[in-house]
């Protein structure tokens, strides 16, 4: 097996190559669109407001089509997009029950644990 550490430093040399070439193609689209970029922004301010506006309304609608779901218990399909109902999750309080566990074990049947897993996130500076 390879060094953990080998790894992590090959890994965020292509992350650095990655972020590189993407700051390449953003200068390169950059100069690309100067000549139009007045037109691009007059266009964007034509629109900007609209689409706000539009976006707020949706907002509100999705929270309260969210919630006709939850009353309802019913997932909503519609032709575009569905809204899935999803019953509460039930939690329990695993040290305590641990602690329980020691004086009655055949709780323990009951028990079930996950399998462990990594998540890499940036570090931040």
């Amino acid at each position: 097996m390879i060094d953990p550490q080998i790894l992590m430093a090959v890994y965020e040399e292509l992350v650095s190559q990655i972020d590189l070439l993407n700051l390449e193609y953003r200068a390169r689209r950059n100069e690309i669109l100067r000549p139009v970029a007045d037109a691009l922004s007059a266009a964007e301010s034509e629109y900007e407001d609209a689409i706000a506006a539009l976006d707020e309304k949706r907002q509100e609608l999705e929270q309260e089509l969210k919630q006709s779901v939850v009353a309802t218990t019913q997932s909503l399909r519609g032709q575009m997009f569905t809204i899935i109902y999803t019953k509460p999750r039930v939690s329990w309080n695993d040290k305590a029950l641990t602690g329980y566990a020691l004086n009655h074990p055949e709780i323990l049947v009951f028990r079930k644990e996950g399998k462990p897993s990594a998540s890499i996130r940036k570090v931040s500076r």
